[in-house]
C-alpha cells in the first residue's frame, strides 16, 4: 500500500515518446509513476531511465487490447497502491492512411481497438481505484485531427487532410468517450479531459513533428494537475510550459532524451520553437455533440500550430 500523501499516476504506452515524457514530468511533480508498457523489458528500461532523474517509478505490464491483462494490471495496482489518482491513456497506433474509397478495414479495426476501446477498457478497469482518490484525474491523449471543427475549418492547417479515416475517426470517438466519462465521474470530483499534444517528433510520425515529445507531454501534465475548480470534458491544446519541480529545484530544458527506444534517428534535429512562438489560435476543439465552447474557453484554444504543414506525412504504427 502506498503512502496516502503521494499521488499515484499510471501512464499507458509510457516506455517512449510522449508517454515517457509524461511519466517523467508527473514524476518530477512528486507523483509515484506506474510506467505502463506492453513489453516488460522496455518498461523496466524506461523505469531505470526515470529513476536516474530522481523519479519514483514502477513498471506495469499492460496491453490495452488484452482484457485479461488489463484486469490483472488493475488488481496489481489495487494490491500495491490501493487507489489511482491520475490515469493517462496514451497508448495508440496510427495505421491505414490510404485514400478515401480504399479504406483498409483490418487496419481500421486495429486502430479502433487500441485508440478507442483500449482507453475505454483501461478506464473501466481502474474506475474503482480512481473513485478512491480524493481528486481523480483522467487524461486521454487525443489529437487536433480528431476534431470535426478543425478538419472542416477552411482556415485550419489540417483542412487539406482527406482519406485516412482510421486515426482521425478513432480520436473523434475518443473525444466523445472523454465527454461521457466526464459526466459519469462529475459527482466524484474527477476531471476527465482530452489532450492535444500537437505535432510532436515521435516514432509515430517518423520524427517529422515540429514539437518535442516533452512539449507535448506538458499539455498532458497541465490537464493531469488541474485544480478542483477547473473545467472537465475539455480538449486542452498545446499548453505553454510551466515550471517543473526537479530534485535540484531547476526546470528541465527542452530537447531531453525521449526515453528508451524513443530517440530521434542519428543526425535528426526536431524543429522545436518555444511553445506559443509564432502561433495563432485556431477554432476551438469540440467534442462531437458535446460542445465545450464558452465552458472552458482558455483550455480549448489550440495554439502552437503555425509551423504545421497542411500535408500530413505518412504515419507508421506505434504503441
Amino acid at each position: 500500500m502506498s503512502e496516502t500523501n503521494t499521488r499515484i499516476a499510471l501512464v499507458t504506452g509510457a516506455n517512449r515518446g510522449i508517454g515517457f515524457q509524461t511519466a517523467r514530468l508527473l514524476g518530477l511533480e512528486g507523483m509515484t509513476v506506474l510506467v505502463g508498457s506492453r513489453d516488460a523489458g522496455r518498461g523496466a528500461e524506461a523505469v531505470r531511465a526515470l529513476e536516474k532523474e530522481g523519479v519514483t517509478a514502477h513498471p506495469l505490464e499492460i496491453d490495452v487490447t488484452d482484457a485479461a491483462g488489463v484486469a490483472a494490471a488493475a488488481e496489481r495496482v489495487a494490491h500495491e497502491h490501493g487507489r489511482l489518482d491520475v490515469l493517462v491513456n496514451n497508448a495508440g497506433v496510427a495505421l491505414g492512411w490510404g485514400a478515401a474509397g480504399a479504406t483498409d478495414l483490418a487496419a481500421f479495426r486495429e486502430v479502433l481497438e487500441v485508440n478507442l476501446l483500449g482507453p475505454v477498457a483501461v478506464t473501466d478497469a481502474f474506475l474503482g481505484l480512481l473513485r478512491r482518490s480524493p481528486a481523480p484525474r483522467v487524461v486521454n491523449v487525443s489529437s487536433e485531427i480528431g476534431s470535426i471543427g478543425t478538419l472542416t475549418d477552411p482556415e485550419s492547417p489540417f483542412f487539406g487532410i482527406s482519406g485516412g479515416l482510421p486515426y482521425p475517426a478513432s480520436k473523434a470517438a475518443l473525444n466523445m468517450a472523454t465527454a461521457l466519462y466526464a459526466k459519469e465521474l462529475a459527482g466524484a470530483g474527477a476531471k476527465v479531459n482530452a489532450a492535444n499534444p500537437g505535432y510532436c517528433a515521435t516514432d509515430l510520425n517518423g520524427y517529422a513533428g515540429t514539437r518535442t515529445a516533452e512539449q507535448g507531454a506538458r499539455v498532458v501534465l497541465h490537464l493531469a494537475t488541474r485544480p478542483g475548480t477547473a473545467p472537465t470534458a475539455c480538449c486542452g491544446g498545446t499548453w505553454p510550459a510551466r515550471p517543473i519541480r526537479t530534485p535540484t529545484g531547476s526546470c528541465p530544458g527542452r530537447g531531453v532524451p525521449r526515453g528508451p527506444g524513443g530517440r530521434a534517428p542519428p543526425g535528426h534535429q526536431a524543429r522545436t520553437p518555444p511553445i506559443g512562438a509564432g502561433s495563432r489560435s485556431l477554432s476551438q476543439v469540440q467534442v462531437p455533440s458535446f460542445s465545450v465552447k464558452r465552458r472552458c474557453t482558455r483550455a480549448t484554444s489550440v495554439s502552437g500550430l503555425a509551423n504545421t504543414s497542411r500535408q500530413f506525412p505518412a504515419v507508421r504504427s506505434s504503441r
